[in-house]
């Protein structure tokens, strides 16, 4: 849809860009709450508890959102099934006419749950999963049992989507999330069957980001054998079962010795961004739980560009500094050249806008 969205208004967007005006913020994440039912070893939301968007802030961001010409929001945490009378919330936005997609660890929804998300109009979850092994995922995870609530959790949403759409067809996705660290790269070539079981239709595969003494990243070696051993078996069985996956979903740590190096030291973009801007900055922003902006999810706590608290999304949006931060040499900030989030969408607009 992000593309596709540009795809149709290439020529608008392109003008943006060369005259420096403000373009639509097409996909909009917000982190409802920084809270979370799980322990995960390579995440902090659990170890830093904080508060949860306050609802008179969303009640006006969401119109202000539509009004700009946002096509999509994501809702994540923390774990957003924590965050209260969530599909009231989804409703508002589908109101607007905005589709909502969602990120969870899924061992919260219920058969009911589940059927009330789908019903006010949710229409893409990702559920993130850290191995086909269930007690590799429970150990990453920090709770016993937690492999298979998710899993259960997954069935509940795709049985709502297929009742949803009345036809057999599921009325939205599901994709798995998957963190690859030391613990479960060598288990990533069995992810697709679980998408299939499940009837997730494809998977995102995760460098991780936050290293700890409990989970660490890839070094070069383990990079090498990923490509050379696991990654070729994985593509080969996702094309296979038919799910919506790309090389690029699969070898995320690149393939050039260059690349490799790069990944190895955390430099998962392997320096793009020196060399290429972010488009993210003309068409995304991210909302935390206190209602700080900032340019991604990568830069939540790096780079906060203002408040909902005290202005309106539309002039923050539009404001000085969000201005320059566009016109500002790539990358604005060191940790952009670890992100993956934006990367295949970034060569996408590269190749439209040539």
């Amino acid at each position: 849809m992000y593309i596709k969205a540009l795809e149709q208004d290439h020529h608008r967007f392109r003008k943006s860009l060369s005259k420096g005006r403000t373009y639509k913020p097409v996909f909009v994440k917000i982190k409802l709450l920084w809270d979370c039912n799980l322990r995960c070893k390579m995440c902090n939301h659990w170890r830093w508890r904080g508060a949860m968007l306050d609802r008179k802030i969303l009640k006006k961001l969401i119109p202000d959102l539509a009004k700009l010409g946002c096509q999509r929001i994501h809702l994540s945490g923390g774990e957003p099934m924590m965050y209260p009378n969530l599909p009231q919330a989804v409703k508002w936005m589908r109101k607007q006419g905005i589709k909502v997609t969602l990120t969870t660890n899924a061992t919260l929804f219920t058969e009911q749950k589940a059927v009330d998300m789908v019903n006010a109009g949710l229409k893409k979850v990702n559920i993130s999963i850290d191995s086909p092994n269930p007690a590799i995922h429970d150990n990453i995870r920090g709770m016993q049992g937690a492999f298979e609530r998710s899993v259960r959790g997954a069935e509940f949403l795709r049985q709502a989507f297929i009742n949803k759409s009345g036809s057999g067809i599921p009325s939205g996705k599901i994709f798995l999330n998957m963190v690859i660290n030391q613990a479960n790269y060598r288990q990533v070539n069995q992810l697709p069957q679980l998408v299939d079981k499940i009837g997730a239709r494809g998977f995102h595969l995760i460098p991780i980001y936050a290293r700890n003494d409990e989970l660490q990243s890839l070094n070069a070696e383990q990079i090498k054998e990923f490509n050379r051993e696991v990654a070729p078996r994985t593509f080969e069985q996702a094309q296979q079962l038919g799910l919506e996956v790309t090389p690029d979903d699969i070898w995320v740590f690149g393939v050039s010795a260059q690349q490799i190096q790069s990944s190895a030291q955390g430099n998962y973009a392997a320096d793009y961004y020196q060399h290429h801007p972010c488009y993210a900055l003309w068409t995304h922003a991210l909302i935390d739980h206190n209602g700080s902006v900032a340019p991604c999810c990568t830069l939540t706590n790096q780079v906060i560009i203002g408040s909902l608290a005290t202005h309106s999304f539309k002039k923050i949006w539009q404001g000085e500094k969000f201005r320059e931060l566009r016109k500002a040499a790539s990358p604005i900030h060191e940790a952009c050249n670890r992100c993956t989030m934006f990367l295949p969408k970034n060569k996408q607009i590269e190749h439209l806008l040539k």
